[in-house]
């Protein structure tokens, strides 16, 4: 029993296993599962079709609600998007309203912040010429002339005449500056005014940035989000109503502002006159003081350059001496350690032939004499360096002094006197200079500065090089403007050239019959290459020629359709200019000598293709109007045609595709004394 419910099979008579099956690891078969009947069977088939079309009919049912439902839901999105679009525009057009009062306040108040900077920086240019120009720089001048050292740091006329002119500026600033106070108040409120300007216009900007960024989104955009959230999407507090209030007392409270900072512009124009005059004459009497001592310094700098130049003058002897010593001490130790070499050798004789022999005495005593030597160049050379460090320490004092000297001139003339030639407090011609020079991007009247010059050579000298400033600029512009003249020329001359036939060549010029492809791409072989190389293309020989005849006459067809489509609409357009003109004897004359000439080109086209005209009484061509005459120089001025050259005839099995590139090839190569005519006989072109 319990070997059938496990499906052991009998195994008595088997051959015993070698194996022991109590030492592998044994799975238990499950027993089998009941079967069924045939009814059973028929049963749950049909209860599986019948709940299978059950559900088959509610999933139609299903996909038929969903489509309506999918239909619905689209439609009612739509329309909320479109309602929702067109609130946001309107709420867009609204703020852009009341954003551009704001900006028209604003601007009101930036001008007239512009017009109160101007009246301040006036005020503050007359306060820079009793502070900046004046006491700020007069003090400057103290500072640096306290920078002197050495015994140039002496009080000298220079310094009282700097200590007077500063009493002489102190006078005038309190007046200034309480005018300046209440001008920087005034712009204060002008600015705070503006201040809740921009971030009125500021927070509207970001209103319509959030909208406009609203609006341009769609539903298929990957950036959105579904709101997950407890609190209010719509946190909003304030009406309209209480929006347009609040803009409108912005606008008011600008031109408020505005109409209470225009007053104080007239009190200053009056106060700027009166605090200039009165430092003129202390100007030129420290600038005379500075004039006498800078001349005073530099004859004593020059007494110290000349005791320099000798000191260094035997600076350098010495050290050509020390280095003719040191190059002697370096041949010495050569000798020497030669001397040393040998003698070291010879000790390493072995036995009896160590012995003091000549040699070794003379090696030794050699050594003697070059350590000698040795010491007696060292000496010298110790003697020397002592002699240039005197010397240097000579030229180190001297150059100290000298540096003193320069250190002084340094501040008189060139720190001092540069700062006070910015001092000129009411010369309209400077201010004049300095918009001139800023208009070349040269604000830096200082670089103009020269040391010991006057006012009569500076005022000249400016007025040259600004006289050859303008001069330049003019001749520059005109060769400019006659530059891009000619080039205008040039290109208006060969446009039809370059943008016809020279284009028409480079097009041409790829349509080759072993290379189809531009460069780089021409390199790499072609299947067409390859049928040739291995064979493949072989076919009969009539067959080939028929078709190349075929193709030949395909294109002489084409090209002859081309040719007189061109020429129709050239001779159409012509002809409907000239339909408004009145018709004269010249035009009769004019299309008279058209016919005739038609008639003896049509002549010479069929005497070309074979055919008997001799029957035809030719006569010479009737010599064309002065209209005709006009239109023939136009048309070549035009097509800039050229006489063809005598190699460039008519091949006899010439394809259509050659005979255009030779035609656009001859074209390209043409001039404008070239004849139209002449051109398309020698073409061929009927």
């Amino acid at each position: 029993m319990g070997e059938a419910q496990f499906g052991v099979r009998n195994i008595i008579g088997a051959p015993v296993a070698t194996t022991r099956l109590s030492e592998q690891a044994l799975v238990c078969i499950p027993p089998r599962t009941a079967k069924f009947t045939l009814s059973e069977w028929k049963l749950s088939n049909d209860q599986r079709c019948r709940n299978t079309d059950d559900q088959q009919q509610l999933a139609d049912r299903v996909l038929a609600e969903s489509e309506r439902v999918r239909e619905e839901t689209k439609e009612r999105a739509e329309i909320l998007k479109a309602t929702s679009d067109r609130r946001i525009e309107e709420r867009i057009g609204d703020i852009e309203f009341n954003k551009k009062e704001l900006q028209l306040q604003r601007k009101e108040i930036c001008l007239e912040l512009e017009s109160l900077g101007v009246y301040k920086t006036r005020l503050l240019d007359c306060l820079a010429s009793l502070q900046s120009n004046a006491l700020t720089i007069c003090r400057k001048c103290l500072m640096l002339r306290d920078g002197r050292v050495g015994i140039d740091l002496v009080v000298d006329e220079v310094e009282s005449a700097l200590q007077r002119e500063i009493t002489s500026i102190l006078g005038g600033q309190s007046l200034l500056k309480r005018v300046l106070e209440q001008l920087n108040e005034q712009m204060r409120r002008l600015r705070a005014t503006r201040y809740l300007l921009d971030r009125d216009l500021q927070y509207k900007q970001g209103a319509i940035d959030l909208d406009m960024g609203s609006l341009s989104l769609k539903p298929t955009d990957l950036c959105l989000s579904v709101y997950e959230g407890y609190a209010n999407l719509d946190p909003a507090q304030i009406s309209a109503d209480e929006y347009n209030a609040y803009s409108g007392q912005n606008i008011k409270m600008a031109a408020r502002e505005v109409t209470s900072a225009r007053p104080i512009r007239m009190f200053v124009d009056t106060l700027l006159k009166q605090v200039i005059n009165d430092l003129l004459e202390a100007y030129k009497k420290c600038n005379h003081a500075f004039h006498e001592r800078i001349k005073e310094t530099h004859l004593a700098k020059a007494k110290l350059e000349d005791m320099h130049r000798e000191t260094t003058e035997k600076i350098a002897a010495m050290q050509y001496n020390i280095l003719q010593l040191q190059k002697a001490l370096a041949d010495k130790e050569g000798n020497t350690a030669l001397a040393h070499t040998r003698l070291g050798r010879r000790a390493q004789r072995i036995g009896a032939e160590l012995v003091r022999d000549a040699p070794g005495q003379a090696l030794y005593y050699e050594c003697e004499m070059l350590r000698h030597s040795t010491e007696q160049l060292q000496q010298m050379l110790q003697e020397a360096s002592a002699s240039l460090r005197f010397l240097l320490q000579t030229q180190i004092q001297l150059e100290e002094d000298i540096n003193v000297k320069m250190n002084t001139l340094k501040i008189d003339e060139v720190d001092c006197m540069v700062l006070r030639d910015t001092m000129d407090y009411h010369s309209v011609f400077e201010a004049s200079q300095s918009l001139f020079w800023a208009s070349f991007g040269m604000v830096g009247l200082e670089n103009f500065e020269l040391a010991g010059i006057k006012s009569y050579t500076r005022f000249w000298g400016l007025l040259m090089f600004g006289s050859y400033s303008v001069i330049n600029v003019i001749v520059l512009l005109n060769l400019l403007i006659a530059m891009m003249s000619n080039s205008y020329a040039q290109i208006t001359e060969h446009s039809d050239v370059e943008w016809k036939f020279a284009r028409t060549r480079l097009w041409m010029s790829y349509f080759e019959e072993s290379a189809t492809l531009p460069p780089p791409f021409n390199i790499l072989p072609t299947p067409k290459l390859l049928f040739k190389m291995m064979g493949a293309r072989k076919k009969d020989k009539q067959r080939k020629e028929k078709t190349k005849d075929q193709k030949e006459k395909e294109h002489d067809v084409r090209y002859t359709a081309v040719m007189r489509a061109v020429v129709w609409r050239y001779v159409s357009s012509m002809h409907r200019k000239t339909d408004d003109e009145e018709v004269t004897e010249d035009d009769i004359n004019e299309l008279k000598g058209d016919v005739s000439a038609l008639r003896y080109e049509l002549l010479d086209v069929f005497e070309k293709n074979g055919m008997d005209v001799s029957f035809t009484d030719r006569k010479e061509k009737t010599v064309l109007g002065k209209r005709m005459k006009v239109w023939e120089r136009r048309l070549m001025k035009d097509f800039q045609v050229a006489p063809v050259a005598l190699e460039e005839e008519e091949k006899k099995d010439e394809d259509g595709l050659s005979r255009f590139r030779r035609i656009a090839k001859m074209a390209v190569a043409s001039t404008t004394n070239a004849k139209w005519d002449q051109t398309l006989q020698a073409t061929g072109v009927s």
